[in-house]
Formats: C-alpha cells, structure tokens, sequence
C-alpha cells in the first residue's frame, strides 16, 4: 500500500460457502444413494465492524476479530470509526501506512462470495490497493498469492483491475 495514501475504507467482508457436489457415471445408476446425500455445510463469515468500539485499533490482539496488520505488524493496523458506515454505527479507516489483513481457515472447496464497500474521499491523493489473496502468510513478501487487485488511482480519476503475474 502506498505509504502517501489517505483512503477511508468501508469493508464489509460476506464469505458464502457453497457445498459442490459432483456426480460420476458410476454414480448416476444409484440415484436412490444420491438423493440421500446433503452437501456439506462450510460455514459463512462477516463483518462490518459495528461491534467493535469506535476508535479501537484493529491490530491483532485477541479482541480484534481476526484483523490485523500486514505481515502481524501493529504498525499497519486501521482505526474504527464512527463515520462513512453503510450499516451504523462503524466502518474501519484505511489511512497513511494502514495495511490491513484478515486471514480465514477452513474454507477449501466451494464457491466464495466476497462483497466489499470501499469509500474513497474526494480529497484522496496517490494510489491505494484493495486485495485478495488465495495463500498468505506472514513474512512471506512475494512468496503469498494476490488473486484480485483493485487500484484506486486519484492522479488518473480512475478505479481499475490490475493485470496479475503468476
């Protein structure tokens, strides 16, 4: 993340797990053992910051819900605040140096949804990051896997995709 940015960020984080289940030739002549099946249930996560307190400091202490800075750094945490939510009363301030991570476990088959609600200020200079990544790991750099990259470009007036390299 650029270290000039100034970005208030709105997140909110809906993970939705879909059981995929897959149906063989050898399995469709034994329908009656099929329709006993029931996929499996993954279980679905979210956050939009409303319980935590305004102004606490998401920087992977216990009470942070997961949250914490890029590479376990409390130096990259984000405030919560009480101003540009979409669901009252909270939303989290990505801001300067703020890099913040959440990693998830357990989630390893199934379709993901990921819906997130960011809040760029017009006064918004330089160029600010919004990632997923399929593998992270603290201290890995280059090592963890970006999936989706959305740069916000104030120079340019423009919210665009980045080409990824794998």
């Amino acid at each position: 993340m650029n270290k000039k940015t100034i970005l208030k960020t709105l997140v909110i984080g809906l993970i939705a797990i879909l059981g995929i289940s897959g149906v063989t030739s050898s399995a469709i002549s034994q329908t009656k053992q099929i329709n006993h099946i029931k996929p499996v249930s993954m279980p679905s996560w979210s956050d939009n910051f409303d319980s935590y307190a305004n102004d606490q400091f998401l920087d992977g202490t216990p009470d942070d819900g997961g949250w914490k800075g890029w590479d376990n750094d409390p130096t990259f945490g984000a405030f919560v605040v009480d101003d540009q939510d979409l669901s009252p009363p909270h939303s989290v301030e990505i801001a300067y140096d703020s890099d913040l991570v959440h990693e998830y476990s357990g989630y390893t088959i199934g379709q993901w949804t990921y819906t997130s609600w960011v809040y760029v200020p017009s006064d918004f200079v330089g160029n600010s990051y919004y990632m997923l990544l399929s593998d992270y790991e603290d201290g890995q750099g280059t090592a963890n896997k970006w999936q989706f990259v959305v740069r916000f470009d104030s120079d340019n007036q423009i919210v665009e995709s980045e080409e990824l390299q794998f």
